[in-house]
């Protein structure tokens, strides 16, 4: 489902009221197969929310080591 509306033009990046994207939920929620289909449309594992929260320190704050390596990997450090 999520690639079918990836494919058709949904926003990897959009945002709620709170500035959390798709990322800031499936990184939270564990979901790596979601999470990397994101990140190969563009999404940020940067982007902070309201309260300064990146998807990359969710990862890391919830010691998960899998995703951790996976936001790694599409971290721009000159972003």
């Amino acid at each position: 489902m999520v690639t079918k509306l990836l494919q058709r033009g949904a926003d990897a990046r959009a945002t709620d009221e709170s500035q959390r994207s798709p990322l800031h939920f499936t990184v939270r929620k564990g979901h790596v197969a979601v999470t990397e289909k994101l990140l190969e449309y563009g999404a940020s594992p940067l982007q902070e929310d309201h309260l300064g929260s990146a998807p990359i320190s969710i990862a890391i704050n919830n010691k998960n080591d899998e995703m951790s390596a996976l936001l790694l990997k599409y971290t721009d450090d000159t972003a």
